[in-house]
């Protein structure tokens, strides 16, 4: 398989003190030596939650998927996307390989039958494909759930990004000989999980309808 090798060979003119009195001069001295640099694959796991817009104000229509995802102005994500893809510029193919997940409610693995890619061009056509996730509209509202229950409400599940970034290195079998990198991207706390039995839209720590949503701000954990 591709591999990093680094061959450096390198060569001087040697004078000489004694064997020039009977015509040897110089010689040449010659010594080489080879090393090897880790292969590295790297998943991406890119938020791609409805945060991924507050940077603009309330009010504003780009803090509306369907405005700025079409438009490329949803901010934080615009900027993660640029950061994501100035790594893939700086990684070496073809001996380095990445793959992208991107996180909401759920979290996906990109292209998950073949996930992995060891050109650039393919893996920034795939971060250029990503958008931020807006609730389903055709979904019963949050706020009308009984009894109340906000857990469909919010679209950070970083616990799935991890997740799905760690199964990726296993498809379709691991790269042993690789260095495992996962670059996690996001902009706030997680507050939303994957289903569970019982748990349609994941699991709620029991702050409900306490701002933030989801989110376990009690004092016995350093988890905030």
């Amino acid at each position: 398989p591709p591999r990093k090798y680094v061959r450096v060979t390198g060569s001087i003119q040697a004078g000489t003190s004694f064997l020039h009195l009977v015509g040897w001069n110089s010689f040449t001295i010659t010594s080489s030596s080879q090393s090897e640099a880790a292969s590295v694959d790297v998943v991406l796991s890119i938020d791609t939650s409805e945060s991924m817009t507050f940077d603009a104000p309330s009010g504003d229509p780009n803090r509306d998927p369907d405005v700025c995802n079409p438009a490329r102005s949803c901010h934080p994500f615009e900027e993660v996307r640029a950061a994501a893809i100035a790594f893939v510029n700086r990684m070496s193919f073809p001996y380095d390989r990445v793959a992208i997940v991107n996180f909401d409610r759920q979290a996906s693995l990109i292209e998950a039958a073949d996930p992995w890619s060891d050109d650039a061009a393919i893996a920034i056509d795939r971060l250029n494909d990503l958008t931020v996730f807006k609730l389903d509209s055709a979904a019963p509202p949050c706020s009308l759930y009984f009894p109340p229950n906000p857990q469909a409400c919010t679209s950070t599940n970083q616990g799935g990004g991890f997740k799905t970034a760690n199964a990726a290195y296993f498809i379709p079998t691991p790269r042993l000989e690789a260095l495992w990198v996962t670059v996690h991207l996001s902009d706030g706390a997680s507050n939303a999980s994957g289903p569970e039995p019982g748990y349609d839209y994941g699991f709620c720590p029991d702050t409900t309808w306490v701002q933030p949503l989801c989110r376990d701000f009690f004092t016995s954990t350093r988890h905030a």
